[in-house]
This record gives structure tokens, sequence and C-alpha cells, in this order.
């Protein structure tokens, strides 16, 4: 895909981030938006609606593999639960995170407040 514009445009680059600018298929699958790929360090392995997001190294990414085999990013949509979530231990791949750790000695006062 090329494109070629008329005339010098700076902004161009962020028109396309945009989701309106999204490249797709032609015709766009029904479930379109439940299948992501993705094409950057990391490309979308599984897909769990309000659950989970897996994601593996891409090792074709132009800049290389990324450093991790593998992530997951947890999906809480309840406020309640997630606040509380953060100090699961499964949460954390190297164990629970104490809250002074990673935050400084304030941490504990503030997650408190």
């Amino acid at each position: 895909m090329a494109f070629t514009l008329t005339e010098p445009l700076a902004i161009f680059p962020t028109f396309l981030a945009m989701p309106v600018a999204s490249v797709a298929p032609s015709p766009v699958p029904a479930d379109f938006g439940q299948r992501p790929v993705g094409t950057g360090a990391v490309a979308v392995r599984r897909v769990e609606h309000d659950d989970y997001l897996r994601f593996v190294r891409n090792p074709s990414y132009w800049s290389g593999a990324s450093l991790s085999e593998s992530l997951t990013v947890r999906i809480i949509p309840e406020a309640l639960t997630r606040r509380p979530s953060f100090w699961r231990p499964d949460l954390c791949r190297r164990g629970p995170v104490r809250r002074d750790e990673e935050m400084g000695a304030g941490a504990s006062r503030l997650a408190e407040a």
C-alpha cells in the first residue's frame, strides 16, 4: 500500500494512527473487530472477552523480537475488583509487589487513601 500526497502534510502519520484510517481487508469480515492480530513487537495469540488478552513475541518484527516471550493483560472491568487485584501475587510474574517497593515509601499511605 502506498500513499502519494499532493503537498506536504506533517500530521499525516497521526491520521494513519486513528481508528478510522485502519487498514482492513475487503470485504471486511463480520467478526473483524473481534479477531485482532498485532503487527508490532508482539502478536495477539488469544482474546477472552472481558477477561484477558495474551500476546506472544513476534520474531518478524522489523526492529527485532520482543525481549519477553509472552505478555498477558488482564481485563478487570469492575473498579471495586480492579483496585485490590493489584496486590494479588498472580497478577505479577515475579511474585507479589509490596506496596512501598515500586512506588516509594509513601505509597502504602496513598494506597489506603
